[in-house]
């Protein structure tokens, strides 16, 4: 199941599901929405759910607004058979055909992926759509982001996570662009305003970037290295066995 939580950008939802729909997207997703959002923009979101969401896919309102939030709300009520989760933000545009059926290929239930930017950075961090086998969240016990994180870092964290047990791979014949402010791709707006703070572009930071760097930094120092020894647990087991961290613990 993918993934898009969004927040106030009508023409980028648009112009992704658009993206979407023409690189043959075939596997369903949920666009996330939060009260407020809903409540101001009703008419403009109705016409997107009746003429631009490809086949299987719905809108969800959530109580909770920012990415994070959103996450942690949803992903405990998929179905008890979901086997992969994957986000998309509302910025990014799939240029492959068949992208998403490319990616979800790639999993072992053990490992997370993401797409190629077509940027360096894709080689160096998952910048953009990326999938996560569902035993992977599991055994972090995390729905995608922690508690700790609202929207920022999120990449830093999995990147740390995945290079030290070597659960994350790119997967370079599945492109999907990345129309980023910070990749100067993208002039910014008022969301960008929101979570990075109305001065980022002069170098000082909002609050939630603050607090997500702190966070990150503090998970570093702190709760890194059992987190990775969650996932090695995971690695031990042979693929079709299932891992319950109630029963099997945390090896020392």
């Amino acid at each position: 199941m993918w993934l898009l939580p969004t927040l106030n950008r009508l023409e980028k939802l648009k112009n992704f599901l658009k993206a979407a729909r023409d690189a043959e997207i075939s596997t369903p997703g949920r666009i996330l929405i939060d009260k407020d959002d809903w409540n101001k923009n009703q008419n403009e979101y109705v016409i997107i759910n009746n003429k631009y969401l490809p086949d299987n896919w719905a809108i969800e309102i959530t109580d909770a607004v920012t990415m994070g939030g959103k996450c942690r709300e949803y992903i405990p009520k998929l179905k008890a058979d979901t086997t992969w989760i994957g986000i998309f933000n509302d910025d990014h545009l799939p240029i492959t055909k068949g992208f998403d059926k490319k990616l979800i290929a790639k999993l072992d239930g053990k490992n997370f992926v993401s797409a190629n930017d077509r940027r360096l950075e894709s080689f160096r961090l998952p910048v953009t759509a990326t999938v996560w086998s569902l035993p992977l969240l599991q055994a972090v016990g995390w729905p995608i982001f922690p508690p700790f994180l609202e929207h920022l870092f999120i990449d830093n964290i999995w990147l740390q996570l995945g290079k030290a047990t070597g659960c994350w791979r790119m997967v370079a014949g599945a492109v999907v662009e990345h129309a980023h402010v910070l990749h100067g791709r993208a002039p910014d707006d008022e969301t960008h305003k929101k979570v990075y703070g109305e001065n980022f572009h002069q170098g000082q930071p909002g609050e939630m970037w603050k607090k997500d760097e702190q966070n990150f930094n503090l998970f570093m120092q702190t709760d890194f290295q059992p987190t990775l020894q969650k996932i090695r647990q995971l690695q031990d087991y042979l693929p079709g066995e299932k891992w319950n961290p109630k029963v099997s613990g945390v090896r020392p």
